[in-house]
């Protein structure tokens, strides 16, 4: 029996935005290799986002082995546009005090009610598990679990806002500045009429 070697396709596609995400799910390239860094065998990047495909992670990271320059490039580029809107975000809706008063409201509260959560296929589920043997009634789904893996980030904040949850994810640039604003407003128009009020979330490592 002879060997046959096809080239394989390298299970990277880029977004209309720039940002390139793994095989068919919302996972970053950026998410892998920095785990990849870090010292994750794939198996074990596998294990923190379970979407992703074994086969998938192992040609991710040869292609990085051989393309390291062009690469690193797009990461760096990657790091500054977060940067960017992580200060931007930063000034628009100031963070200081705000573990305080969240501490300071729950004490006061006559009623406590728990955050619902949701877990983007881009946060790390080692957390996703420390969280929930931490606090077994927390309230938090996975998108991958409601239909949505390899879901456009319109549609994520639809069923998060819908559900009223707060997204969490490790990508800071997964939505796009006007998208948040416009979405915002337009999910917040919806609700008025029902007296509800909309507070759409991102949040990054």
């Amino acid at each position: 029996m002879s060997l046959s070697f096809v080239s394989d396709k390298i299970p990277l596609q880029r977004e209309a935005d720039g940002v390139i995400r793994v095989g068919s799910t919302r996972v970053t390239l950026d998410t892998v290799i920095a785990a990849f860094k870090e010292g994750a065998t794939s198996e074990e990047i596998v294990q923190r986002y379970p979407t992703l495909d074994l086969a998938d992670v192992y040609r991710v990271i040869a292609y990085y082995l051989s393309h390291s320059t062009e690469i690193e490039d797009y990461l760096l580029e990657r790091y500054k546009q977060s940067e960017l809107i992580r200060k931007e975000n930063e000034a628009r809706f100031d963070p200081s005090g705000v573990r305080d008063r969240l501490l300071a409201r729950r004490k006061t509260a006559e009623v406590q009610v728990m955050l619902a959560l949701a877990a983007d296929e881009n946060f790390n589920n080692d957390i996703l598990r420390g969280l929930r043997c931490r606090r077994p009634d927390l309230d938090i789904m996975r998108v991958q679990d409601v239909g949505l893996s390899g879901a456009d980030d319109a549609s994520i904040l639809d069923w998060a806002a819908d559900e009223g949850r707060v997204l969490l994810t490790h990508d800071v640039s997964c939505i796009d500045r006007s998208c948040i604003f416009a979405h915002s407003r337009g999910k917040a128009n919806a609700r008025r009429n029902r007296g509800e009020t909309l507070h759409s979330n991102c949040l990054g490592d």
